[in-house]
Parts: C-alpha cells; structure tokens; sequence
C-alpha cells in the first residue's frame, strides 16, 4: 500500500530535491492541473449542451439575463 504524506511532508520532501528537480516537479503538476481544468470545461460544455437540447435552458442578452433575476 502506497504512503500518504501530509501536504507539508510533500512540500518538505520536494524542497529536499535538488532543484532542477524541484523545477520539473512544478511543471509536471502545472501541467496536470491544466488538464484537469481542462477536463472539467469540457465536462461543464457537455452538460451546457444537453441541457440546451433537453430544453432546460434559454437564451439572450446579459440583459435579458439580468431582468429575469431582478424579477424572480
């Protein structure tokens, strides 16, 4: 079974590294949380979508928008 280090164990163990290690560990999570938010766009345009064709959402202006908050 794999260790689970505290956050603050990881930090101190990255900043151990020497620190062109140090550098590529911040690219490589850089990196994946660009494609985790990446993943998360597409997830929320999926769903846009479908609730677009099942009927679930309208569409207009920012104004439009903000009138039907300022009347509900």
């Amino acid at each position: 079974m794999a260790e689970t280090l505290s956050f603050n164990d990881l930090l101190e163990a990255i900043a151990r590294r020497p620190v062109e290690e140090q550098e590529m560990i911040a690219e490589i999570v850089r990196k994946r949380v660009i494609d985790e938010r990446r993943e998360e766009i597409k997830e929320s345009i999926r769903i846009s979508r479908q609730e677009y064709q099942d009927g679930l959402t309208g569409h207009g202006t920012a104004e439009d928008f903000e009138r039907e908050i300022d009347q509900d």
